[in-house]
């Protein structure tokens, strides 16, 4: 089967180069009018991503093009049977770009006679409502191309376009293998007789997904909208237990495991912490909230869910702040962790912006490694005198200017942070206290050691 994926996502590339491996011949451009020879800097560090797309690539069955490349009709080009789209870019581009490559493929079909038109699938998540009017829209483009070819006495095609939506459900460290693996493969697609063109090249994952649902376009973006709500509900509600875990003195890890033991629930999304992000995971929550705003009319649950994550991602430093009762000035903490998540180079919606904003505003500066996003943290913020990068946790702790830290702050669960070196530790620690964004560390286990830990919902009101 000839695919052409456009987009530079991680959903792109792991598209192409999973693809690609199962002896599709696949196109993949990355950008519209650029030809981009590399996967951006977030798509690069996934791993095995570009080893896996090179082999493609020297294998033949990987080819990288511009977009523009598709719109040009060439005389005895191999047939594209399917686009899949997987950019970044709003409804109206992304319905744009689609007529762009209707038009295009009409035309082809009229030159060659091969009466056949490509299908359409949609990748990456877009607002309710979004696919159901592009639907609608390439109905009615392929009808007026069909007027036309039939007013220049040119072939027309004799099937109208199938439009698809394709979810994606990868996580950041293991897409190569969540795509081939899927615990649910979602197809969405309004034309009951159109299931078998899409299946047949997704045939090897089929067989490995765990779930597979066939549901109409509407009910796909429903879905796929609902699953991010679902998670970010449990993790605020997670949030607000661990704020009155906090009131009453209990330990809200205690009250994780209660709740995890339950099958009704289980453990999944239970972390609290210092809020969720990520380059579109709060949008597309945010999207959703408004749509049922909007259709209901009424507040919604992910209103208030968005408004605790909000809060949450301001408390590591209302924490600190409390803790040094408002002198921050000249003081310089180490933070560990930028990324929005471990295994994963994106600082986009990470908790670490609205944390080192506010030591910077007091007057604070800080040393911050991350073991992925340091360089993407550093060109975010080229010109803040505040902000130094370490390259390791043992120079975060020399603190600025060689002088040691008053407190350390963790706001990404990278595995290294998990046992340090608490010896040297205290001894760079001006002031021997760990605010704990994650709840990594024990908090007996770090008071016996001689520290002063605040964690998140542990029991402490700080």
């Amino acid at each position: 089967m000839n695919l052409v994926i456009h987009g530079n996502t991680l959903f792109a590339w792991t598209a192409a180069a999973q693809m690609a491996a199962q002896g599709h011949s696949v196109l993949l451009c990355p950008a519209w009018s650029v030809l981009i020879t590399v996967p951006d800097d977030e798509v690069l560090r996934e791993p095995g991503l570009r080893e896996a797309a090179l082999a493609q690539q020297s294998a033949g069955r990987l080819r990288l093009g511009k977009g523009v490349d598709v719109l040009l009709p060439v005389p005895d080009a191999p047939l594209v049977h399917q686009h899949w789209l997987a950019q970044d870019a709003g409804p109206r581009r992304l319905q744009d770009h689609c007529e762009a490559l209707l038009v295009a493929a009409c035309q082809q079909a009229s030159a060659s006679s091969a009466m056949a038109l490509p299908a359409f699938a949609v990748l990456t998540p877009y607002p309710i409502g979004t696919l159901v009017n592009l639907n609608a829209h390439l109905q009615a483009v392929f009808a007026y191309q069909c007027q036309q070819a039939k007013a220049d006495q040119r072939p027309v095609p004799s099937r109208a376009p199938v439009l698809y939506h394709f979810p994606l459900f990868v996580r950041g460290g293991f897409a190569l293998h969540d795509f081939m693996n899927p615990s649910l493969l979602l197809l969405g697609c309004d034309e009951s007789d159109a299931e078998a063109f899409l299946l047949e090249g997704l045939r090897p994952i089929l067989r490995r997904a765990q779930e597979t649902l066939w549901v109409s376009l509407a009910a796909a973006e429903v879905i796929k909208s609902g699953v991010n709500a679902m998670l970010a509900t449990r993790v605020s509600f997670m949030n607000e237990l661990a704020e009155l875990c906090e009131v009453l003195q209990v330990d809200v890890e205690d009250v994780r495991q209660g709740l995890a033991a339950d099958p009704r629930i289980g453990s999944a999304y239970l972390e609290p912490g210092c809020g969720f992000g990520g380059p579109s995971f709060a949008d597309e929550v945010i999207d959703f909230s408004r749509t049922l705003e909007q259709s209901l009319d009424r507040p919604s649950l992910l209103g208030t869910v968005m408004s605790i994550n909000q809060r949450q991602r301001e408390l590591l430093f209302r924490k600190v702040w409390r803790y040094f009762q408002g002198d921050l000035a000249g003081r310089c903490f180490a933070v560990w962790g930028a990324s929005y998540k471990p295994g994963s180079s994106s600082v986009q919606g990470s908790a670490v912006h609205p944390l080192l904003q506010a030591l910077w505003a007091q007057g604070a500066s800080t040393v911050v490694y991350d073991p992925m996003a340091g360089a993407n943290l550093a060109a975010q913020y080229t010109d803040q005198p505040l902000l130094t990068l370490a390259s390791s946790q043992t120079e975060s702790l020399r603190g600025c200017r060689g002088q040691g830290v008053d407190g350390l702050l963790l706001v990404t669960a990278w595995d290294e942070f998990s046992a340090p070196d608490y010896a040297l530790l205290k001894r760079a620690l001006r002031t021997p206290v760990i605010f704990d964004g994650r709840n990594v560390y024990d908090p007996e286990f770090m008071q016996s050691q001689g520290f002063t830990y605040v964690g998140i919902g542990r029991g402490e009101i700080v």
